[in-house]
């Protein structure tokens, strides 16, 4: 076999995850052939696309410094630029988007500059655009996104390079599924399904089966969904084993679907197989994703002492530093969903303070975490306790604002949502003036049905995966 051949092989492999399988090749590959220099070179780019799977970025981000240097005396653009767009990742990861974005602006201008017609400067190019894409829905701007990504899959079609499609159209179902078009989003991830079997390459086919499982469950879904996350589940543990995150966080997930079909004992069951994999594991990621479950299911039961042990686990979970951000919405969101059926109870007016203390922080940690879907959440759902409160000037202003958030991103779905939302509010105001003459604080709450809210904040919080 060709050299070329070889080194085509190993990308494949590397598109597959057989991260160490490709590893030990290349270094087979370098020691038994007496490779040219720009074929080093290519070796090199596919150590480095390992190092990046496996989150050795501080070693991979220096190795392409050394690179660079080396690959200059050939003079070769092409190679040049797979090292740069390798380096703009790695930033990523480092959390230096801004460094990582000039990288690509320095790479546009090298594509300039090289013959516009060829088709190895081409797939470059659909690269090129694939990574812009990335960056903007990254930076929140969907539209600029979306014209990135239809871009980079109309060069990747010009040329009939699959890979190159694969990537963008998952992005491209993604943002889909923000813009609350989520018909046309499964239809993408079929379509990038269908080309990742072609490849092998499981680590896309298990996302593209766990974001088609989600998005039926956004849908209601239920079975449908289930059955999505069992068949990703295969996959994941084909790449990375049982103990790997997308193993576990798709158990998790299983678990909040039967949890809301109310089939616990089989939620419990999955529950207990999170619980083995504690138990073998020092993994501290999947020790939060049992006790969140452990806490989701705990809050199902009936009984008074099991609800009070389910706040106290969500309590203590939300008191870690280190609690990754979407486990810590869903626990943040449950919470409040327990202090809601306090606050039915008794009416405690200090209850209701606490939910509106936490609706606050979700919102401030949702700017944080560069989040805009879930912050036009939770001022929505700051809108309902206002609406309790019958506080009608500061709700108004909320909505305003959230409708605002949602056109600038361009969530189009959600921004139509909030328009009814105004108009049901204009249509409402006088019953709710005299509803807060009239009727209790519980009744009120009754009526804003701030639960089916907090069960879309949760499933925005899925989309992010």
């Amino acid at each position: 076999m060709k050299t070329n051949e070889v080194l085509s092989t190993l990308e494949r492999l590397i598109f597959q995850g057989k991260y160490d399988k490709a590893l030990a090749n290349i270094e087979e590959l370098e020691n038994a052939v007496d490779l040219s220099g720009e074929d080093r070179v290519r070796s090199w780019i596919l150590k480095l696309q390992i190092k990046i799977q496996k989150g050795e970025y501080e070693e991979a981000y220096l190795l392409t410094e050394k690179f660079l240097i080396l690959n200059a005396q050939f003079n070769n653009p092409l190679l040049t630029l797979d090292i740069l767009f390798q380096r703009s990742l790695i930033l990523i990861f480092l959390g230096k988007a801004e460094d990582s974005f000039q990288i690509l602006v320095d790479c546009e201008g090298i594509i300039e500059n090289l013959e516009s017609n060829s088709t190895a400067v081409k797939q470059r190019k659909a690269h090129l655009f694939f990574r812009k894409g990335q960056h903007l829905i990254n930076e929140n701007k969907l539209s600029e996104s979306l014209k990135c990504i239809q871009k980079s899959i109309t060069i990747a079609e010009e040329i009939d390079n699959k890979r190159e499609k694969v990537f963008s159209q998952f992005v491209l179902a993604a943002i889909l599924w923000l813009q609350g078009e989520l018909d046309n989003a499964i239809e993408n991830y079929q379509q990038v399904l269908a080309i990742a079997e072609q490849f092998n390459a499981k680590y896309y086919i298990a996302n593209c089966l766990g974001n088609i499982g989600e998005i039926n469950y956004w849908k209601g879904n239920y079975d449908a969904a289930l059955g999505y996350y069992h068949k990703a589940l295969i996959h994941y543990e084909l790449v990375d084993g049982e103990h790997s995150i997308g193993f576990v966080a798709t158990l998790f997930l299983i678990i909040t679907v039967l949890i809301d079909k109310n089939a616990l004992e089989e939620a419990k069951s999955h529950l207990n197989r999170i619980l083995q994999l504690e138990k073998e594991s020092d993994n501290r990621m999947i020790s939060q994703y049992s006790q969140l479950a452990k806490g989701l299911i705990l809050k199902q039961n009936p009984r008074i002492k099991e609800k009070v042990k389910a706040q106290e686990l969500l309590k203590n979970l939300l008191a870690d530093e280190d609690l990754f951000f979407d486990m810590k919405v869903i626990a943040m969101l449950s919470y409040c969903e327990i202090l809601i059926e306090e606050l039915k109870l008794y009416g405690a007016p200090e209850v209701l303070n606490q939910i509106k203390s936490l609706m606050a922080e979700l919102h401030e940690n949702a700017h944080k975490e560069h989040n805009p879907h879930l912050m036009v959440q939770s001022l929505l759902l700051q809108t309902k306790l206002l609406l309790v409160e019958g506080n009608l000037q500061e709700t108004e202003k909320l909505l305003l604002q959230a409708k605002e958030k949602a056109t600038e991103i361009g969530l189009t779905q959600l921004e139509n949502e909030i328009t009814r939302e105004i108009q049901n509010f204009h249509d409402e105001i006088n019953k709710w003036t005299v509803l807060m003459k009239q009727a209790s604080l519980i009744e009120r709450l009754e009526e804003v049905q701030i639960k089916k809210y907090i069960q879309d904040a949760k499933k925005i919080i899925h989309s992010h995966r």
